[in-house]
């Protein structure tokens, strides 16, 4: 039963796919990783692309669809103790799934010492058995060619999703409101230039806002009537969630 406090969840948590076969504008990974769900085998792969196009959800996905057990390491904790400790639990078979799966988020920004080690564990030789690897970055720039040659990689690219992604947002619209139209989708589209994410939050704005151009908001009713401890709660949940997305789609743009 859901909690009578329970507040809904942002866009990007209430559509986050969970089936590789959900995923929107990125043709080549979804075919890609969907052949390899047919055939799985120990493998390491390399996701490069720009941020908000769906890298990590997709390994997740993956690691869902298989069943997996999912080690996920981000680049800040990625060192090399930690690349010898997750290495080392992948040579015992999985306790609840058929493969372990190394996540390794932002891995362009992992240690030297860390893609070193990872260099050696890739090798055919020292491969540690049912064992995926999947490393995502924005772009390989920082790391060694070595390591690159060792991964198949994966381009997650935003060329023609504009015409998907707007398809995408107007079904997530007409379920949230109720309407087939009130905003420009396509404007919201090529606004997140193919960031996915990016357009999610920018829609639950407009959700928050009503779907009201900029120029007709009109200032709320007041009421000296006090609020129940419930609306405030509501009140003060739904400001913080729109400051939070708007400080999101900032930090996104400038990234």
């Amino acid at each position: 039963m859901q909690n009578a406090m329970e507040f809904p969840k942002s866009l990007t948590e209430k559509y986050r796919p969970e089936r590789i076969e959900d995923f929107v504008g990125i043709a080549r990974p979804k075919a890609m990783m969907l052949g390899f769900l047919k055939a799985p085998r120990p493998a390491a792969f390399l996701f490069v692309g720009a941020s908000g196009t769906g890298k990590t959800t997709l390994a997740l996905a993956l690691a869902k669809q298989l069943p997996a057990e999912i080690h996920h390491i981000p680049s800040r904790e990625c060192d090399l103790e930690r690349v010898q400790k997750v290495v080392d639990t992948c040579h015992y078979f999985p306790w609840s799934a058929k493969f372990h799966l190394v996540l390794v988020d932002e891995a362009d920004q992992m240690t030297q010492a860390a893609q070193l080690a990872f260099l050696s564990k890739l090798d055919a030789t020292a491969f540690p058995p049912n064992t995926i690897f999947i490393f995502t970055a924005n772009s390989t720039r920082l790391l060694e060619p070595r390591f690159v040659s060792r991964n198949i990689r994966v381009e997650f690219g935003t060329e023609g999703i504009n015409g998907d992604l707007t398809k995408y947002l107007a079904r997530i619209w007409k379920r949230e409101t109720g309407r087939k139209n009130g905003i420009d989708l396509k404007e919201i589209a090529a606004a997140s230039e193919g960031n996915v994410r990016d357009a999610l939050m920018r829609l639950d704005g407009e959700i928050l806002a009503g779907g009201v151009p900029e120029e007709h908001y009109d200032e709320p009713e007041t009421s000296d009537a006090p609020l129940t401890r419930y609306q405030e709660a509501a009140r003060k949940a739904v400001a913080t969630r729109e400051a939070n997305i708007r400080a999101r789609v900032a930090q996104e743009a400038q990234a």
